[in-house]
């Protein structure tokens, strides 16, 4: 009891997974193609309410055969990709990399891993791009759904209730959720069941009404047809990832999947452009392509960093015939035919066995003893002791001051040096730590996640910064320290054209000009400006053991980011005119051949352990080659006058 085919919603599903497609490849181009899961939703829920309103109106609603079908759709493609990358993983991956693997494999077997993405975001989470299994969130939400919509249904109907009364009660529900949890808990609110129900409910009215209420839709077709396709390229172009989303611009691609819908398959847009063969055949793939095309490019980008453009259009050709391949061998075979019962329980067999092989990959924390594993010999570290030091280094908004004790007990009985800046500035302190134990001088420490060492630096994401770096020169300006770091990853306020700026504030060369002149108006003798440390494209420890694993070189250009590099020019500059010390941590770790990823040839010893935040053997390193170079300068009891 398949609804009549529409040739128009297959191509709308083309311009949904096509617009996801080339989010993930290339987002600067399409900043809100992400919102093509959100047309999938709406598709998704007026196709399946369709053929539940069918099966309910000729009194044959049958629970098991709904699950059956969703079963036969969406089972084979999705175990197939899963077996494959789990193989893949097996040969690449590291032991981390493979348990992180094998718990998204089984969370996606059980449909909840929407549940278990939103639990491990954060700011010390592993970076999205490295989860091949990222994508299956959005099929979470779906089979969640599809638990308590054919009930609610059949009950409705059963009663005799009004449907569009009941259903709109409880999507206006589930979208006032989805409001205030993205301005209140934005990784809830992508995430929850709860606050993305309302979208497939959204088509569910919508085929309640093209069969029971078709006077309502079908006034001004072509308007709705230019209206949904002016909707969706609305949220396309307005929505980004720094967007409050869902919220109330998720209305943007679902009533515009709404219109494009309601208008019918003969309005002229709907006939030409979705209706005609290409968009058909992407359509129809849609669903392999969108299972396919991340874990792709995630585990290149795990291997190898960001990929180049060449790459991206290799990896997306791969996708696609995977895809057709799926569709015509995989999907078609288990959808259409007979011994429906038969393939039912093989694949509920294969799924439970896929997700078994998930959990035990997890909990056998990524079975260490596999061939990849016994290639680097890599020293344990502990990021978090060399990354936060106590009070004196806020990760958050949700403090705007330091403690007294930070300016140190020793304050006027030894010379003091003081450091300022944000986390990247936090990441020095271990360095300083155990050079004030030698030297005998006093360490303070103001660091702030976010927060560069500028007095007049405010901006929204970090409303902390403005009082924080307040309460700090009123310290400097009260006790006069000696010398005074200031720190931060610059670049993330320097480049205009980036999105980083929107989102950590921009400075210009007075900014950090003024703030300057004002340490030299209270008579510090000593400012060192310290440049951004070396950015990599990717978690610095992986990086770092793929040149170790592949090459055996502690070196790399490979991996490295070189928009740190254009900061290290400005503030150069900046440190020259007003004659303060410039610190270039680049120049100290990078060399002709590379930035140095290891402190030994024979064993991996990590000098940070993300893209940029240094581990404490990494500070230390930092600091003492400074210190060698003569680019940084520190007191001591010895020499001090005080």
């Amino acid at each position: 009891m398949h609804p009549q085919y529409r040739p128009d919603i297959d191509g709308l599903r083309a311009i949904a997974i096509l617009s996801v497609v080339v989010f993930h490849v290339f987002p600067d181009a399409l900043p809100g193609g992400f919102i093509g899961v959100d047309v999938f939703f709406v598709i998704s829920g007026f196709l399946i309410s369709t053929i539940i309103f069918s099966s309910l109106e000729k009194d044959r609603f049958s629970l098991v055969e709904f699950y059956v079908r969703r079963i036969r759709r969406i089972f084979p493609a999705l175990i197939v990709v899963m077996l494959v990358f789990l193989t893949i993983g097996w040969f690449i991956l590291l032991a981390d990399e493979y348990e992180l693997l094998g718990k998204h494999i089984a969370g996606g077997a059980a449909f909840v891993s929407n549940f278990i993405l939103w639990r491990e975001s954060g700011y010390f989470d592993v970076i999205a791009e490295t989860k091949p299994m990222l994508h299956l969130w959005s099929l979470a939400v779906e089979e969640q759904y599809y638990i308590f919509w054919p009930l609610l249904l059949a009950f409705v109907w059963k009663k005799k209730w009004s449907f569009v009364g009941t259903t709109t009660v409880i999507a206006v529900f589930s979208f006032l959720i989805s409001i205030y949890l993205s301005s209140t808990n934005p990784t809830a609110s992508f995430y929850s069941p709860f606050s993305r129900f309302w979208e497939l409910m959204v088509g569910g009215i919508l085929a309640y009404v093209v069969r029971h209420r078709p006077g309502l839709i079908n006034r001004h077709n072509q308007a709705q047809s230019v209206l949904g396709f002016a909707l969706l390229i609305a949220g396309l172009t307005l929505i980004d990832k720094e967007s409050s989303f869902p919220g109330w611009l998720a209305l943007l691609p679902t009533i515009g999947a709404f219109f494009s819908i309601s208008a019918g398959p003969d309005t002229w847009l709907n006939r030409n452009l979705l209706s005609n063969r290409v968009m058909i055949w992407i359509g129809l793939i849609s669903y392999p392509l969108y299972l396919w095309h991340w874990p792709i490019l995630s585990f290149i980008r795990t291997a190898d960093g960001e990929p180049t453009l060449e790459t991206k259009f290799a990896a997306i050709a791969v996708a696609v015939l995977l895809s057709w391949a799926t569709y015509r061998l995989v999907e078609s075979p288990f959808r259409l035919g007979k011994s429906k019962g038969k393939k039912t329980l093989i694949l509920l067999f294969t799924m439970t066995l896929v997700g078994a092989a998930g959990l035990v990959v997890n909990r056998q924390d990524g079975l260490e003893n596999r061939p990849v594993n016994r290639v680097v010999n890599i020293e344990a570290y502990d990021y978090v002791s060399g990354y936060r030091q106590g009070q004196c280094f806020q990760p958050g908004a949700e403090t705007d001051s330091f403690p007294d004790s930070c300016i140190g007990p020793a304050i006027g009985r030894k010379p003091t040096v003081l450091l300022w800046g944000d986390s990247q500035s936090a990441s020095l302190y271990r360095g300083l730590r155990q050079q004030s134990t030698q030297r005998d001088f006093n360490l303070s420490q103001y660091t702030s996640s976010g927060c560069p060492p500028v007095l007049e630096f405010d901006v929204p994401a970090r409303s902390q910064c403005r009082k924080l770096n307040a309460q700090t020169i009123e310290q400097i300006a009260r006790y006069r320290p000696d010398t005074v770091l200031l720190a931060a990853r610059w670049s993330n306020h320097f480049d205009t054209s980036s999105d980083s700026v929107e989102r950590w504030g921009l400075l210009k060369n007075e900014d950090i000009e003024q703030t300057i002149l004002k340490l030299k108006g209270y008579g510090i003798r000593n400012i060192f400006l310290v440049g951004d440390l070396p950015l990599f494209k990717t978690t610095h420890v992986r990086a770092g053991i793929r040149e170790f694993m592949n090459n055996k070189k502690i070196r790399t250009f490979n991996q490295f980011n070189y928009e740190s590099m254009a900061a290290d020019d400005r503030l150069s500059q900046i440190a020259r005119k007003l004659g303060v010390r410039f610190i270039s941590p680049i120049d100290t770790l990078c060399d002709e051949q590379g930035c140095l990823m290891s402190l030994s040839t024979k064993k991996l010893v990590p000098l940070a352990w993300d893209k940029h935040h240094l581990t404490e053997k990494g500070s230390v390193y930092l600091v003492q080659a400074a210190l060698r170079n003569g680019s940084l300068e520190l007191p001591s009891t010895q020499s001090s006058a005080r």
